[in-house]
């Protein structure tokens, strides 16, 4: 078969992305479209755990189609799933999964895919991206579920240098082990564009379960986080000198040690038109700054809660319902601070060496030593 039609499809889409490759190889296409119809495929159909989908510059891989379909318009991902996976050894043993399902490159397209099954606990890259892995590359990435990956870091998807973006997205149930970043992780000098994406029930044994950005710019609009479970910081998203960019987003009963919904240590972060329900932590229900500079504009933190015990010591000192702050400068602009609540100090707000100020901003019912 030579992949002309659905009647003579290539049975598999690493002779896909061959076939693209000679195409493009040849000269005779500036760029290539493969469909793919519903079905689980793998990297390899061995057992060699480096074996990945490597994308490629002006190929665009379109998941989602029964197989009769004359236009791409005409696809239904979600009666039709197409599944990447890194399941190429025993089913019972995820530890002999593929390290990256998917490796991008700067000028591909992957739309209409569930990525699903990575594990990377290797050693260097292959501790990073389970699901997807992109090293100084930029893809565009739309209409996917990063499912059930596994990293030390990055484990639905890890932005090296990158700046991918990413839009209407799922990251789900996705974990890392001794690591940050469940649902993405951007470092040195990555920049995302993440977009109408949802961040949903990933655990981070360290920080950032949603994402987690070190030396990094990402920008998050009309994002969802919720129920992210950080076993350190951020249970939504952490920053360590980063400057994110957050707006018109919502952080839902994520939990966390410190910022139940997003940390922030020596980052300069925005965030605007933003609400935060129902985060836990035990110091900054929602949110934890050490060391950072914020400006929050339009936002809202409602039932935020700070409770628990200190590690090590269990000195039941929980602060900041809404906010901790620690050695930071905060600017707050037409914000609603409403019903949070410490079981310490700081019900709303709790500040040690820290210089917030506060704009036609609203604190209502919020209570501390409950």
């Amino acid at each position: 078969n030579d992949g002309s039609s659905w009647s003579l499809a290539l049975r598999t889409v690493q002779r896909g992305l061959a076939a693209a490759s000679s195409l493009m190889g040849r000269a005779r296409c500036p760029s290539v479209e493969i469909w793919v119809a519903a079905g689980t495929y793998t990297p390899t159909t061995g057992t060699d755990r480096t074996r990945t989908f490597q994308l490629l510059e002006d190929v665009a891989l379109y998941g989602g189609f029964a197989g009769t379909e004359s236009a791409r318009a005409d696809r239904d991902i979600a009666a039709h799933p197409a599944i990447l996976s890194g399941e190429i050894g025993s089913p019972d043993d995820p530890a002999d999964n593929s390290y990256h399902v998917v490796t991008g490159v700067s000028g591909a397209v992957l739309d209409g895919f569930q990525i699903a099954s990575g594990f990377a606990n290797g050693n260097g890259a292959e501790l990073r991206g389970a699901g997807m892995y992109n090293h100084e590359a930029s893809p565009t990435v739309t209409n996917c579920t990063f499912v059930n990956n596994t990293a030390a870091a990055g484990a639905g998807m890890y932005n090296d240098a990158s700046s991918p973006s990413v839009v209407n997205t799922t990251f789900e149930s996705n974990a890392v082990e001794f690591g940050d970043g469940a649902g993405m992780a951007n470092e040195n000098g990555s920049s995302p564009t993440v977009v109408s994406c949802s961040f949903t029930g990933n655990q981070a044994q360290y920080s950032g379960a949603g994402m987690y950005n070190s030396y990094s710019s990402p920008t998050v609009t009309h994002c969802a986080f919720l129920a992210n479970h950080a076993s350190d910081s951020g249970g939504g998203i952490a920053s360590d000198h980063a400057s994110p960019v957050i707006t018109d987003s919502a952080f839902v009963e994520n939990d966390a040690y410190t910022g139940g919904a997003m940390s922030n240590d020596a980052s300069t972060t925005t965030v605007t038109s933003t609400t935060f329900l129902g985060n836990r932590a035990y110091l900054g229900g929602a949110l934890h700054n050490g060391a950072s500079s914020l400006m929050l504009v339009g936002c809202t933190f409602t039932s935020n809660v700070a409770s628990g015990t200190a590690r090590f010591t269990n000195d039941a000192l929980a602060s900041g319902g809404g906010m901790y702050n620690d050695l930071s400068s905060l600017a707050l602009t037409n914000c609603v601070l409403m019903g949070n609540s410490a079981t310490y100090a700081g019900g709303g707000v709790f500040d040690t060496e820290s210089s917030p100020v506060f704009t036609s901003s609203t604190f209502t019912a919020n209570a501390a030593g409950v």
